[in-house]
């Protein structure tokens, strides 16, 4: 088969990860009384770090949207594909871990380390509070025009 920008792309775009590496960082948080979508706390960060059997299928999940976002920064992945069906998770997953990743940078010695997630979080988050004021603006338009055709006026 040959190679093409579009077939890679459709790879990477749709790509998640593997439901026993969900699992198993549902398994992790749970050891450690960690609630889903709840940032982690930092002392539980050192915990899970210095335990191999937690540090490293939180890792390989952590890299997962890494490579993600590598991929949206190469242009492997159309931005706008990616901000559609991975934005969301990409944003929870930096504000949840973030104390996590500023303890591997510091374990590491790498400031750059998951440096295209922070970015691309940050980026995507702009978008959605962008998106979100057009909405609302919209909608008023909207409703106002609906309530002058009816003869009523919006208080």
């Amino acid at each position: 088969m040959r190679w093409s920008k579009a077939s890679v792309q459709n790879e990477k775009l749709y790509e998640v990860p593997p439901i026993e590496l969900e699992l198993a960082v549902a398994r992790v948080l749970k050891t450690q009384g960690i609630k889903a979508h709840e940032p982690i706390p930092e002392p539980k960060c050192a915990v899970i770090y210095d335990d191999p059997e937690s540090r490293i299928p939180i890792m390989f999940y952590l890299n997962h949207f890494e490579t993600v976002c590598v991929a949206i920064s190469a242009g492997v992945v159309d931005t706008e594909f990616a901000y559609n069906l991975h934005s969301a998770r990409i944003i929870t997953i930096w504000q949840v871990w973030k104390p996590f990743y500023q303890l591997v940078r510091v374990h590491r010695q790498d400031e750059e380390i998951f440096w295209e997630m922070e970015k691309w979080a940050g980026q995507f988050a702009n978008e959605q509070k962008s998106r979100a004021a057009v909405e609302k603006s919209h909608r008023a338009g909207v409703e106002k025009r609906i309530a002058e055709g009816r003869g009523m006026q919006k208080v």
